[in-house]
C-alpha cells in the first residue's frame, strides 16, 4: 500500500490519475512541442478554452498532445 509521501499517495496525483486515467507526467512545453506549436500559442489556445495556467509542473498527458494537435488543425483550418 502506498504512503502519503509517495507520488502514488499524493491526493492531488490519486485524484488527477482517476479523473485523467493517468498520471500528468508532460510539462506545457513538452505538450506543445509533441503538438508542434510555441509555448505562448499551446497557453493562449488553452486559456481561450477556459484552462488555467499550471506553470511549469508535469500536468498534462500524451492524450493533451493530441488534442492541442486537434485544437491547432482547427485553428488553421479556420
Amino acid at each position: 500500500m502506498a504512503t502519503t509521501d509517495t507520488p502514488e499517495g499524493d491526493p492531488q496525483t490519486r485524484l488527477d490519475a482517476a479523473i485523467l486515467g493517468r498520471v500528468p507526467e508532460l510539462t506545457a512545453e513538452q505538450v506543445a512541442r509533441g503538438a508542434d506549436v510555441s509555448v505562448e500559442d499551446a497557453r493562449r489556445l488553452w486559456r481561450a478554452l477556459g484552462f488555467p495556467e499550471v506553470g511549469d509542473e508535469a500536468a498534462f498527458t500524451l492524450d493533451d498532445v493530441g488534442a492541442l494537435v486537434r485544437l491547432r488543425e482547427a485553428v488553421q483550418a479556420g
